[in-house]
Parts: structure tokens; sequence; C-alpha cells
């Protein structure tokens, strides 16, 4: 049904745009000139065609996402973007109570961890920010994620490239990055 509901929208669209491609006649059958092209009613029937098309392109993907949310637990605790910043807190103290004592190689595992578990998994739940947190709360969550995300990569590469206090202050930021999403999350959840 996704696919025919996709073709069905293309196949509007296509009908639509070459209905409105066509320039109106220079003058009518009274003698005025019209505005208005005489596939005007074969533009609209596009447009409808178009739009049964994306309705039910959209029922199914809104049905798919339902079902995820409902395979993920019922409460969808399984991809709960709280528990998975909270777990990738956990992970990120761990390695700041040893980040001193890490060589170059094991902050790189450690933060390939990090990402593999926890920062993958937290991108992929976007949708469950927007729709849990709303447009404005999520947004400033995400971009705080992506903050933290942008500054485990650039440990990651310091790291690679031998300069190891420049890992370690990328690191001590990405932690606090992750810590201000948390701290949005909590005063969004609150405000709800």
């Amino acid at each position: 049904m996704k696919i025919a509901g996709f073709l069905i929208f293309v196949v509007g669209i296509i009908i639509a745009i070459s209905a409105g491609a066509k320039l109106p006649d220079g003058a009518a059958a009274d003698g005025a000139s019209s505005r208005f092209p005489d596939t005007l009613g074969a533009f609209v029937g596009g447009a409808v065609v178009c739009v049964v098309g994306l309705t039910l392109w959209w029922k199914v993907v809104l049905a798919e996402r339902q079902a995820a949310r409902s395979a993920a637990g019922g409460d969808g605790s399984a991809a709960n973007p709280v528990t998975i910043l909270e777990q990738l807190q956990q992970s990120l103290n761990s390695v700041l109570n040893d980040l001193d004592s890490l060589a170059e190689p094991d902050l790189q595992l450690r933060v390939d961890t990090a990402i593999d578990n926890h920062v993958t998994p937290l991108a992929e739940a976007r949708h469950q920010i927007i729709d849990r947190f709303g447009m404005s709360h999520g947004a400033e969550i995400l971009v705080a994620t992506a903050y933290g995300e942008r500054m485990l990569n650039r440990v990651w590469s310091a790291a690679a490239d031998g300069y190891l206090e420049e890992a370690r202050s990328s690191f001590r930021e990405a932690s606090s990055a992750f810590d201000e999403a948390a701290v949005m999350m909590s005063s969004a959840d609150s405000a709800t």
C-alpha cells in the first residue's frame, strides 16, 4: 500500500504538471481573453490524485511508526531517547574517570563503543525526540546532541593523530554537551 500510495502520488504530480504547463489560449469562445488554460480540469484532477496518493502513502508510514513504537516494548523504553541519553552519560562519565590515564588507542576504542552503543541509537530516535518534546525543545536537544557527537568524532580524530591533550579537551566538551542535552530533556519533560 505504501508503494501504491507513492505511485499514485507521482502519477498525480505528473498529470498536474503536464496540465499546468499549457499556456492559456489567447481568446475564449466569447471573444474575451482567458486567464486559465483549457486543461484546468486535468490540473485539478491531477492535484486530487496527488492528494489521494499522498494520504495513502503517509497513512502507511504513520502506521509503521506506531507499530515500531509498539514493538519497542509498549512504552518505547527500548528506544526511549531519555534512557539512551542516561546510558550515554554513564558511559561518558566512566571514560571521564579514566581520561587522564587512557592512551590514544584506548580512548579511541571507548569513544567508538559510546558512539556505536549510544550516540547512533540516540540519533536514530530523533523523530521520537521531536514527537515527545515538540519541535522547539526537540530541536534544541538535537542541536546539543549533534554538537556532542561532533566533539566525540573530534576526540577520536585527535587521538588517532596523536594529539592526546586535544582529544581529552574535546572529550570534556562532548560530555558537557550531552549533559546539557539531558538538562534540556528534563526541563522539557517537566514543562509538558
